[in-house]
């Protein structure tokens, strides 16, 4: 029987060619648009699910005089032990550092291969185990125990050794800028940190590494603090003894602070509501937002819906031509079940072809995409892609044509007249169906249309600088007594270029946010934490 229906609604298809293709094409280029939308949006969400749920990050709010004056990512280092020591609902604690607070620029050399390299951290040895890491090689439980110890990804690896059989105990230079070099034991490679974690890392380097005792230190604000609680603790339990360890060791700073109207508090942040729920001050990386992602599903629904409508709208207004057919088909014996089936077939006919163009256009489109977004979901056919298809086609076959099916399966006399008693009573439904088409066609468009006008602004102004013919060339920051001079030298080498206007250095790269500063206050305001 469904081959039957599927064999008319395949004639019926050919028979009216060029509606047949406006309705596919529609609802194919919604669909695709939707898939897109769906992917990225489903990689927003997805960071840091991989991670254990129990596992929070420690941030810190200063507030003077009732308002909140900041609001850092970053705390002290001394608080992991802290936890640790007295917190009995906290399993295990780690600390985290960049290299930015503590060298400028390190360089990372084996051998003749020497590279500069951003993404190296400090950590404590629980750190491995609290965060999931997957060791290639190694053992997570010591591979950062001792001073000295490093474990670095599988591509950092691959890129220094060129065979990683035999990679534990090698040693590699860690040159820390203007604070000397290091020999480091390679303890570990694990695998490359997936791209959809808040904290990426190559290289991590043991925690104890680190040439002062930092277990005490409550003053230096610049240490991403995670903690795992017991899986049966309320977040809020562990929270509230955390203002009790400022407390405890740092009692006196604090009254006095108090006396001028300042004070801090410490808040617990799910590791997996960071990258779209917070925006704080010295985040690890630039983060996405949960109102872009909602306002995309948003979009996406509203696309995919517009595209229903069109069909829904078109498959009515088409009924006009099949009005007697289908009062034949009732006057010698067809059931209203037997022709909803037959009209919900020739949905489920369009919504199948509509689907496998959306699959060919989305994956055609991805890489672009892709490149667009900087996301970084696989442009490959997947179980997450196949899901997203199967129900979208099956929702666009029941939603698309349920309605047509309906209406066009009773009354067979008036129907063998030519008549459309009931589509009249439905006017109502389909103009209002047409008028939201059309408010979503111009809400969409007046997005995109603000949206380019405040790209184009942003692009447009006036920074200052002409950087369209500026080049910055970033240099390892290895400091020593000849640093001055080979700088010197390599600025009057430059100058000497004939396609060389002018030279400058600077620490940093103008509108890059600081890693360090310094603050300079009045004797009478305090210092403050963080």
């Amino acid at each position: 029987m469904l081959y039957h229906y599927l064999k008319i609604a395949t004639r019926n298809l050919w028979r009216n060619k060029m509606f047949s293709l406006i309705n596919i094409l529609g609802l194919s280029i919604g669909m695709a648009a939707c898939l897109l939308i769906f992917r990225y949006v489903n990689f927003e969400l997805s960071y840091d699910e991989f991670r254990k749920p129990t596992l929070y990050r420690v941030t810190s709010s200063a507030f003077l005089n009732g308002e909140m004056v900041g609001n850092r990512a970053q705390t002290a280092p001394a608080l992991a032990p802290a936890m640790q020591r007295d917190i009995p609902e906290v399993i295990q604690a780690a600390r985290v550092v960049h290299t930015a607070p503590l060298m400028s620029d390190p360089v990372i050399q084996v051998g003749d291969r020497s590279f500069h390299e951003e993404r190296i951290y400090y950590a404590d040895s629980s750190f491995l185990e609290m965060f999931s890491y997957s060791m290639v090689q190694g053992n997570s439980a010591n591979a950062l125990s001792k001073p000295g110890y490093v474990v670095l990804s599988e591509s950092m690896a691959r890129k220094y050794f060129p065979d990683l059989d035999g990679l534990l105990g090698q040693v590699i230079t860690f040159f820390m800028g203007d604070r000397g070099q290091m020999q480091l034991e390679v303890r570990g490679i694990f695998e490359d940190i997936p791209h959809n974690s808040h904290l990426k890392t190559d290289f991590i380097i043991s925690f104890n590494s680190i040439p002062w005792n930092l277990d005490e230190d409550w003053d230096w604000g610049n240490f991403y603090n995670y903690v795992e609680v017991l899986p049966e603790i309320d977040p809020a339990v562990v929270k509230g003894k955390l203002d009790d360890l400022l407390e405890k060791y740092k009692g006196e700073t604090l009254a006095e602070w108090r006396k001028e109207g300042y004070y801090q508090e410490f808040e617990l942040q799910s590791i997996r509501e960071i990258h779209l729920d917070s925006n704080l001050e010295a985040e690890a990386e630039v983060n996405g937002s949960r109102r872009t992602v909602t306002f995309l599903t948003l979009i996406a629904f509203f696309i995919l819906v517009s595209a229903w409508i069109n069909y829904l709208n078109l498959t009515t207004a088409k009924a006009i031509e099949r009005v007697k057919e289908i009062g034949i088909r009732k006057v010698v014996g067809s059931t209203r079940a037997q022709l909803i089936f037959q009209f919900m077939s020739e949905s489920l006919l369009v919504n199948l072809i509509a689907a496998v163009l959306a699959i060919v256009v989305s994956q055609l489109l991805m890489t672009p995409f892709q490149t667009f977004t900087s996301g970084y979901f696989t442009p490959v056919f997947d179980a997450e892609l196949g899901i997203g298809i199967l129900g979208l086609f099956l929702l666009g076959t029941f939603f698309s044509g349920i309605y047509p099916a309906v209406a066009l399966s009773y009354q067979p006399a008036q129907m063998i007249k030519g008549s459309l008693p009931n589509f009249r009573k439905g006017v109502l439904l389909r103009k209002g169906l047409v008028a939201f088409q059309f408010a979503i066609s111009i809400a969409l468009i007046a997005g995109t249309l603000g949206v380019r006008e405040q790209l184009a602004f942003m692009q447009q102004q006036d920074m200052g600088m002409n950087i369209d013919q500026t080049l910055i060339v970033k240099g390892p920051g290895i400091k020593d007594s000849t640093y001055q001079n080979q700088l010197d030298f390599f600025k009057s080498e430059v100058q000497k270029l004939p396609v060389v206007q002018k030279v400058s250095v600077s620490s940093n790269i103008p509108g890059q946010q600081l890693s360090w500063a310094r603050a300079f206050y009045p004797y009478s305001v305090p210092k403050k934490l963080g």
